[in-house]
């Protein structure tokens, strides 16, 4: 048997989300599945997330101008869904919500009919998960069907801010721009968009909170097929796969791991990011990556065959 930890972040409402659902689903039955999210997500300011958001849709409605949605993860895609639904829940049970609140959605599909108002991904995974969601963003049948979703500016490899920023700049020049972002986001992609645009807005959608892994023994037990907590440093002996989603994430991993005597290079990495690579390397250079070229369950569970 093999084994993959899963350390992708979770958010707090969804457990057993359709992610890892697909992923379970996908993965061949020789191998163990252990979900140990390193950060836990839940929504932020969503008192104000209605004004906000409308806010900015109505000055970008009223000035006529052409502008972007600018998501920076599949996380941010997911939050925006989430305040929309909290907000249309909120809304049918407190009367005294400003009425000009109550078409957030229509004014939002509008502006996207017109295609005035275009979208931005930082990657091919955001971007995958805006296709996925895009019926629940908007309320129309013909969005999904024209050339919104073709025309998604995004970094099909090794996205980050500063790839993204160099490929696009020319097209974000001088538009309107929206940031969606969760709390604590390097201020690269802002910093970078304001010497291309004079108007540039942020909203931070969500935020995050660490997690420990479990007690990763257990896991090393079941792969192994081991009765007795193992003495000593403990070796999984490049049977056991390590999901990695993020640099971030990649840090946190490394923490839990030397905290539980986990020797590092006992473990192969999977990875859809050089960046995460580098940072994983800098603690052991002997370390074995699997590389992958995104995070869709599918493509992780074909790499995973290969072993």
């Amino acid at each position: 048997m093999l084994g993959l930890i899963n350390t992708r972040p979770i958010w707090n409402d969804e457990d057993n989300d359709l992610w890892t659902q697909n992923l379970r689903s996908e993965l061949s039955s020789s191998y163990a599945l252990l979900n140990a999210p390193l950060q836990r997500l839940s929504l932020k300011n969503s008192e104000n997330f209605a004004n906000d958001f409308d806010n900015w849709l109505q000055c970008f409605s009223l000035n006529q101008t052409s502008g972007y949605m600018i998501f920076t993860s599949p996380a941010s895609v997911k939050a925006l869904i989430k305040h929309l639904y909290s907000f249309q829940n909120t809304k049918k049970k407190f009367c005294h919500l400003e009425p000009n609140h109550t078409n957030i959605t229509q004014r939002l599909t509008v502006a996207i009919q017109d295609q005035r108002l275009k979208v931005a991904t930082i990657g091919v995974g955001t971007k995958n998960q805006l296709t996925e969601q895009i019926n629940k963003l908007v309320k129309s049948k013909s969005i999904s069907s024209n050339c919104f979703l073709n025309e998604v500016i995004h970094v099909e490899n090794n996205a980050d801010s500063s790839s993204f920023l160099d490929l696009h700049k020319e097209k974000l020049a001088n538009t309107n721009l929206l940031i969606l972002e969760g709390e604590g986001n390097k201020p690269t992609l802002e910093h970078g968009l304001k010497t291309i645009s004079t108007n540039v807005n942020k909203i931070v959608l969500y935020e995050r909170e660490t997690c420990n892994f479990p007690p990763l023994f257990k896991f090393y037990n079941k792969v192994f097929r081991k009765n007795k907590p193992p003495k000593g440093v403990l070796n999984f002996n490049k049977k056991i796969f390590l999901l990695l989603s993020s640099s971030t994430i990649a840090n946190l991993a490394k923490k839990e791991l030397k905290k539980q005597k986990i020797e590092l290079s006992s473990l192969i990495v999977l990875s859809h990011h050089d960046r995460i690579i580098n940072v994983m390397r800098t603690d052991c250079q002997n370390l074995k990556f699997a590389r992958i070229l995104s995070l869709n369950p599918r493509l992780i569970a074909d790499e995973l065959k290969k072993y």
